[in-house]
């Protein structure tokens, strides 16, 4: 069950942080400054308003202090473009078999599990996703899963498609097309990989159908009254490097400028393997990445990162 709260956490997250530029105010984001844990980094010095920029943002399958460490089980990369009013979300597998970034007391050169990474950390994590992406990521939001059931039930539930009909482990049916979902119901969803072929890759598409729903769900006017209940439920669980200062200015410059975002998606998809991991020395279950799949993921970031 945590880990399912977590996925709920870290898409409304996204959801909030990229939908409410367009139909939250300023109070909205006094409130994660008044509740998240900030802590500023001067090399994240970036002008969020003109200059291209990624975030990474990390769910953690934990619930108590932000300070823990644990598996890093959900991992998104949201690149934005102010200049050109687009945004770019990258998923990958929490199994996904990546290259490690330079540590004390890990083997150069060694590859693991990415949910591993988490062991040393989200900064570790964003190392590694740096290097495998092949971009900076200057910036990260940390969340972890308190009460995030009660999120898409503060909504009203949420209207999520379906490529397939299915049924998940916890007995909801989903039928191919629209289907209108309360909080657990959007769980079951989003966890559910034993019922498709595809397995995790099925189960990642499902997460972009989930994020789209409440992107939909929190960009129209009924939503806006809620913003401070949502906040509330987020702010306590999120710790970031995003300064006080940045989210003021984008949100005034969004506010000032109407800006309409184009939001595009990018998944990196590998095939089931079994390797050696380079942190906990043994035989792990992993995707190992398509090289045609992830080298098409590098370009559309590569692409989005320029003015």
């Amino acid at each position: 069950m945590k880990k399912k709260k977590l996925l709920l956490m870290l898409m409304v997250t996204v959801g909030i942080i990229i939908a409410g530029f367009g139909a939250g105010t300023l109070y909205h984001w006094r409130m994660i400054e008044k509740k998240a844990v900030v802590q500023e980094d001067k090399e994240a010095s970036v002008d969020m308003t003109k200059v291209p920029f990624s975030v990474f943002i990390n769910g953690m399958d934990h619930g108590q202090s932000l300070s823990q460490k644990g598996n890093s089980d959900l991992n998104v990369l949201v690149t934005v473009n102010p200049a050109r009013s687009r945004i770019l979300i990258t998923t990958i597998s929490r199994d996904a078999y990546v290259p490690l970034a330079e540590k004390k007391g890990v083997e150069p050169g060694g590859y693991e599990a990415l949910w591993m990474t988490g062991e040393f950390g989200t900064r570790y994590t964003r190392s590694c996703l740096e290097k495998l992406y092949d971009t900076r990521i200057p910036f990260y939001v940390q969340v972890n899963f308190k009460g995030m059931k009660a999120v898409v039930d503060t909504l009203g539930g949420v209207d999520v498609y379906s490529d397939e009909s299915f049924t998940c482990d916890w007995g909801y049916h989903y039928k191919k097309g629209i289907n209108h979902v309360n909080g657990k119901q959007a769980l079951g969803f989003c966890r559910e990989r034993h019922a498709f072929t595809d397995g995790d890759d099925q189960r990642a598409k499902n997460h972009r159908y989930m994020l789209e729903a409440i992107f939909n769900k929190v960009c129209q006017p009924s939503s806006i009254t809620k913003y401070p209940e949502l906040m509330g439920l987020l702010g306590e669980n999120i710790r970031t490097n995003v300064g006080t200062e940045q989210m003021k200015a984008l949100a005034k410059w969004q506010l000032r400028s109407g800006t309409k975002w184009q939001v595009d998606w990018s998944s990196v998809q590998g095939t089931s393997s079994r390797k050696i991991g380079g942190i906990c020395g043994k035989e792990i279950y992993v995707q190992s990445l398509k090289k045609k799949s992830l080298t098409k993921a590098q370009q559309k970031i590569k692409e989005l990162s320029f003015p």
